[in-house]
């Protein structure tokens, strides 16, 4: 976690990482990540390259400052993009071998570690108080299949986060 004199954002996105990296496999959860990084886009290059099992980015975006007379207090909202990828290695490579095998299919992998984050954020949509609210705007798969390495199960999820601060200490 973020010293208190931290910026406020720094303090989220700390919040958020520490979230996800309290993710431990059992009765609520489906996987344990092996690492959780926040990073700098291009965040997919850093999927591709991985050898680890689970890894988790989190990634910064845009911020908003809406400017109104507030009684001193500014309105921001900022994105963060939260990028998954767990090798997916099935035994059978013929989907209809795998599908008659019983094997998870990709889109179920990416589906359960989507879940996983989406309920390790539902812990406290105010990240500690920080944050007026945590919403999820966007999942979208995401396709990293390179020949060269490990087929992997990926996903983007885009969250918008909204917090105020007093003008004075950001």
């Amino acid at each position: 976690m973020a010293p208190t004199n931290e910026p406020i954002r720094e303090r989220i996105l700390d919040d958020i990482k520490d979230a996800i990296d309290a993710i431990t496999a059992g009765s609520n959860y489906w996987y344990t990540p092996d690492k959780v990084l926040r990073t700098d886009p291009p965040a997919l290059k850093i999927l591709q390259q991985q050898r680890l099992n689970l890894v988790y980015l989190i990634s910064e975006g845009v911020e908003t400052e809406e400017h109104a007379s507030t009684g001193g207090f500014q309105d921001c909202l900022f994105e963060v993009f939260v990028f998954g990828s767990q090798i997916w290695n099935p035994t059978n490579h013929d989907e209809f071998d795998r599908e008659a095998a019983g094997e998870d299919p990709k889109s179920t992998v990416r589906n359960k570690m989507v879940a996983d984050i989406k309920r390790s954020l539902n812990v406290d949509w105010n990240r500690g108080g920080l944050a007026l609210n945590t919403n999820i705007t966007d999942i979208r798969p995401v396709y990293a299949d390179v020949r060269e390495i490990a087929q992997k199960a990926c996903f983007e999820m885009r969250l918008d986060i909204h917090y105020k601060y007093q003008k004075l200490s950001p």
